[in-house]
């Protein structure tokens, strides 16, 4: 299911995803991990967005820019995924 997100809310999304891995840090160190998997789902969910946003833009540095961030999104979310895992 697809929400409408415009491109600054994708941008403040994406910024947000980001300065919140710190404190996912600190919430698997204190066991709190429906936090993390919760975070994890989160930036899965901002990826979803991204295809979707990329894919209904025409503007070629809009896209451009969308596709920047999914490149990172995707690093941030293998790494991550890691906090679940272990």
């Amino acid at each position: 299911m697809h929400h409408t997100v415009t491109y600054h809310g994708l941008h403040e999304w994406y910024k947000h995803s980001f300065e919140h891995l710190g404190w996912m840090l600190l919430a698997k160190q204190h066991k709190r991990l429906s936090k993390v998997k919760n975070y994890v789902q989160s930036i899965k969910h901002l990826q979803d967005s991204l295809v979707y946003k990329i894919n209904l833009t025409r503007d070629q540095d809009r896209r451009d820019d969308l596709k920047i961030l999914l490149e990172n999104t995707e690093v941030l979310l293998k790494h991550a995924s890691k906090l679940v895992k272990n």
